[in-house]
């Protein structure tokens, strides 16, 4: 049972965390009513799947009683558990993976391990080929299009395709908010709640955190530029270790991640 106090601090921490979230939702035009629903589902789903006994679900009585949501309300929680699917990849942009593939994968790099200039089509390594593997049904020359409207892809007089940067930078708010709540959000709470669970003398998943002493807004301007640089150059080198470790051949197994980002305190 977690002692008073500590859950006084853990409902702070979590107050303090979601203004942000719904500062962000409110933005996007997401309502309180569309975000408790999301929870409830949210409180279901662990309630069911963490806390079964050798191996099952949790029953519906067990799990109305752990969330203090009535039976009724999670028989129908539970039939409608589909509507949101807890893999992130799902949410990835297309563009963003044929990016990551075409700077990670062997097939498409050359022998310094820098990005293959493609052919639109034909070859083993092709621009086309690369996009069906990635983005499935979508038209690859649309992709094309976008690819180099974005800046992230050049085509040269002969029609060949070469990546230049690894990412696409989101345009709308739509595409920041989702890469942000899936790829940095979800992942460092994943983090800190696998942590808890740990007993003290056991090593958990790395977590660090480098904050300033209060600095002058001259001061803050004049760190933005080092830290994206160094950032950026961190983010690289991890995504090339990455691209080396060895894959599951069938796509089974775990993803593995490491999460940096830069931020400033927020006028209250």
């Amino acid at each position: 049972m977690v002692k008073k106090v500590t859950r006084t601090r853990l409902l702070r921490a979590c107050y303090a965390f979601l203004v942000p979230v719904a500062r962000l939702l409110l933005k996007s035009g997401v309502s309180f009513a569309e975000f408790a629903e999301i929870s409830r589902h949210a409180f279901v789903q662990v309630a069911r799947h963490d806390h079964g006994i050798r191996g099952r679900p949790t029953n519906m009585s067990r799990v109305s009683a752990m969330t203090g949501i009535g039976r009724k309300e999670v028989r129908r929680l539970q039939r409608s558990s589909g509507e949101y699917l807890d893999d992130p990849r799902v949410e990835l942009s297309p563009l963003s993976d044929v990016l990551h593939r075409w700077f990670t994968e062997p097939r498409y790099l050359d022998k310094k391990g820098q990005p293959k200039s493609l052919p639109f089509r034909g070859g083993r390594a092709s621009f086309s080929s690369l996009v069906k593997k990635c983005a499935g049904d979508l038209p690859v020359g649309a992709v094309r299009v976008e690819l180099l409207r974005c800046g992230a892809v050049v085509e040269d007089p002969g029609g060949h395709l070469l990546a230049i940067r690894r990412h696409v930078v989101p345009n709308g708010l739509e595409e920041k908010a989702i890469t942000g709540l899936v790829f940095n959000l979800r992942s460092l709470t994943s983090t800190v709640a696998f942590n808890l669970d740990l007993a003290p003398s056991t090593f958990g998943r790395i977590e660090r955190f480098a904050q300033s002493d209060p600095l002058t807004e001259n001061s803050i301007a004049s760190l933005r530029e080092p830290l994206r640089e160094r950032i950026s150059t961190f983010s690289i080198e991890i995504d090339n270790f990455f691209a080396h470790a060895k894959k599951s051949p069938h796509g089974e197994g775990r993803r593995v991640g490491v999460g940096v980002y830069y931020y400033e305190d927020e006028d209250k």
